[in-house]
């Protein structure tokens, strides 16, 4: 479940430590969608590129080949969902709390250095 008591840096845990894995990080995806019967397709292939390439370079993800996909705006919009633009971030910390939370809970997590603000 989701409990409601923030865990917060400098409010009750002064020990924070994060893994910050870039290694997935991926800032741009081409799209190929359906092949018309004369082999050319219904839309140009798309490369989207995150604004995040501002910050990371340009990183290219395993394109996308959907044969379901007949419209541009559509297929953009599932490479923005497929891009994972940003580093998988893991951390531990060290709670001095009178409650437990139980594995799986949500906690609100708050750590202004970073402005990193998340479950």
């Amino acid at each position: 479940g989701k409990i409601e008591e923030q865990i917060r840096y400098k409010y009750n845990t002064d020990s924070v430590k994060f893994d910050i894995d870039t290694y997935s990080l991926k800032t741009q995806i081409k799209g190929f969608g359906k092949k018309k019967e004369d082999d050319t397709y219904y839309f140009t292939p798309i490369t989207y590129t995150s604004s995040e390439s501002e910050k990371w370079g340009i990183r290219i993800q395993d394109p996308v080949e959907d044969e379901r996909y007949t419209v541009a705006g559509n297929m953009t919009e599932r490479l923005k969902q497929d891009l994972q633009d940003y580093p998988a971030i893991s951390g531990s910390v060290t709670l001095k709390w009178r409650i437990t939370p139980k594995k799986g809970d949500y906690v609100p997590f708050i750590y202004e250095p970073l402005n990193i603000r998340t479950y």
